[in-house]
């Protein structure tokens, strides 16, 4: 079975939802995270402890995140890319970040 399956994912629609959710989460997870992929990001995602609940927030290739998201992130990361590559679409980054993540809290690679 794909991990779309296995994994908790949720597309929130609006700021709002957005909002109730992470207050509902933060409630039961007290020292979650909200990091989030971001082109303007300093700190590369292999530099970026995801070994906490975290909530991994991703926009597409053309617009990013908005400034509301972006505001609401404690970690901005981004992905190692060779040069004059700046931009991955919104699948391949949030897997690329996803195996990361998996990297660290498995310790299997």
């Amino acid at each position: 079975m794909g991990s779309f399956f296995k994994l908790p994912f949720r597309y929130i629609e609006t700021k709002e939802d957005f909002d109730k959710y992470y207050n509902n989460l933060k409630d039961k997870y007290p020292n979650l995270k909200i990091i989030a992929s971001s082109l303007q990001a300093e700190k590369y995602v292999q530099h970026t402890n995801f070994n906490t609940p975290i909530i991994l927030l991703a926009g597409n290739e053309e617009k990013g995140l908005s400034n509301y998201y972006i505001e609401k992130a404690e970690e901005l990361v981004k992905i190692n890319m060779k040069d004059n590559i700046d931009s991955l679409n919104v699948t391949t980054a949030v897997t690329t970040v996803l195996y990361e993540i998996d990297r660290q809290r498995t310790k299997k690679y």
